[in-house]
């Protein structure tokens, strides 16, 4: 009774029936039944969940004053409905005065006790300004726990975020590709189901391929359309295959069938027509290959894989000697008191320290003294840092990174940059996710010399598969291949261990 109350209680309008459900919790509820006592609450008035319609009370149940009553005693006791239902209440100012903060606080303890709904709920409030700040990061953490915990509102949020992601590429393929054509093939939330036929597919995943997945590459971005049919087989139904066909762009449809063919099972010639053969192909892949895993639960907190971590420091003396350089940098008036201020920073930027890293790549190519310091391939790998990293309150550090590699070429170094990046994409996994060294690489395109140095030092590493120009696709898959089966080169590893020295010898003379 409790499973159909709640599928009459849910947004698939082919069972939905509040009255209905109401009737059956209220039973279960006066047993004693807590699930079933918070559903029937929840519902005590009509559109609280619209976005549309002001709510209105039902005449029967609960009052207001016993619904006041009920959700404190269920906040003493951390229930998570009764923080989600004074949530709700308290968003649309029945019951309770409106207050979106306080909604919003609500929301984040229903959120920390496990309640999905308030996750996807929270996600909303970071993402519009609801009673806090808008936050991207906070928002896709909040709808990434709830996917994770098997939220399929979330799941559709995260794909339509994902298309509006072209600045901050703080989302995976995963979850724009994969997870959204998965849905689509599971029927969630499909427009126009049985009428559009093939041409839905067209419809719901137009722009799909264009802005942020772009900049993976046509070949990892087939590679993640190939995935939502391991999470999703049912799109395996020919008249839904036919029409994911027709909507995806040519040169997808043809690196689909080369993979195909290159791993065995398909013995046409890529020519992208996607016909029956490739389409038998395609499902007897994903026989072979077996369920997508689930994501793994460290990468709701953010994009995976992280940053390389030191942690031969304690946070608490990088944050006191960082604070004391960077109190003298702002006090040097000598060019002998900036020197060595930059030295310091430099020895904090060696072993990580993003705010150092970030105040040397925002000035390398503007002050004569930094570069007088920081090597060509310091600045290299620490501009690639912060551009992967994108720490919060940073702005624009593409266009710095741009006007640093200018720089560099002007200086007559741009061999340094080659061999840097190359340095970097092996010891940063982050930066072996195509979508993510795509995006960045772009900016390489911009500066005098920079992908030439690219190919330079590929050529030089043996790298096989390079293309004709150091920052193409073909180069940059290369690339990844390369630093996976190399492993890390050991340049960051070296640069961390010799400054953490450097920077505990610091800490001892400012202590005394």
């Amino acid at each position: 009774a409790l499973a159909l109350a709640r599928l009459q209680l849910s947004d698939d309008q082919q069972f939905k029936n509040e009255d209905q459900a109401r009737a059956m919790l209220k039973p279960l509820a006066d047993a004693g039944d807590r699930d079933a006592f918070w559903l029937y609450a929840s519902t005590q008035y009509a559109n609280l969940d619209s976005t549309s319609y002001r709510p209105s009370r039902r005449d029967d149940g609960l009052s207001d004053d016993q619904m006041k009553t009920l959700i404190d005693e269920g906040e003493a006791k951390k229930e998570a409905p009764a923080y989600m239902l004074q949530a709700k209440l308290l968003r649309k100012g029945v019951v309770y005065p409106q207050d979106d903060a306080k909604a919003t606080a609500m929301l984040i303890n229903a959120a920390n006790l496990g309640n999905v709904e308030a996750m996807v709920l929270l996600g909303d409030a970071y993402d519009d300004g609801l009673g806090v700040d808008k936050n991207p990061r906070e928002r896709l953490h909040a709808w990434r726990e709830a996917a994770r915990l098997g939220s399929l509102k979330a799941k559709r949020k995260l794909a339509d975020a994902f298309t509006f992601d072209s600045f901050d590429h703080l989302m995976t393929l995963r979850e724009g590709i994969t997870d959204r054509i998965a849905l689509y093939n599971d029927g969630f939330g499909r427009m126009g189901a049985g009428v559009l036929g093939d041409s839905a597919a067209s419809i719901e995943l137009s722009g799909l391929f264009s802005g942020p997945a772009s900049s993976a590459g046509t070949a990892a971005v087939a590679a993640a359309v190939m995935d939502a049919f391991r999470e999703a087989p049912a799109g395996l139904d020919e008249e839904n295959l036919v029409g994911i066909g027709k909507a995806l762009p040519d040169e997808i449809r043809i690196a689909i069938e080369t993979t195909l063919k290159s791993e065995g099972f398909y013995a046409g010639e890529p020519k992208g027509y996607f016909g029956p053969d490739a389409r038998k192909a395609l499902a007897d892949w994903v026989d072979a290959k077996g369920p997508l895993a689930d994501v793994p639960a460290s990468e709701t907190a953010g994009k995976q894989p992280t940053a390389p971590a030191s942690g031969l420091l304690d946070a608490d003396i990088i944050n006191r000697v960082g604070k004391k350089v960077f109190a003298q940098a702002q006090a040097a008036k000598t060019d002998k008191q900036k020197l060595a201020a930059i030295k310091q920073l430099s020895v904090l930027a060696r072993y990580g320290d993003l705010p150092s890293r970030w105040a040397l790549v925002r000035n390398y190519h503007q002050a004569r003294a930094i570069r007088s310091v920081v090597t060509p391939d310091e600045i290299t790998r620490y501009a690639l840092d912060i551009l992967v990293s994108k720490p919060e309150g940073v702005d624009k550090p593409e266009f710095e990174f741009i006007f640093d590699l200018t720089q560099i070429a002007q200086d007559r170094k741009s061999k340094a940059v080659g061999s840097a990046t190359l340095q970097a994409i092996r010891d940063d996994p982050r930066l072996q996710d195509p979508l993510t060294l795509g995006a960045i690489m772009g900016q390489y395109s911009f500066a005098p010399e920079a992908c030439d140095s690219v190919l330079a030092a590929a050529r030089k590493a043996g790298v096989d598969g390079i293309g004709s120009d150091g920052c193409d696709e073909e180069t940059r898959t290369a690339l990844i291949a390369y630093a996976k089966d190399k492993g890390a080169s050991g340049t960051d590893a070296a640069a961390r261990k010799s400054a953490a020295e450097a920077i505990k010898t610091m800490d001892a003379q400012a202590m005394k």
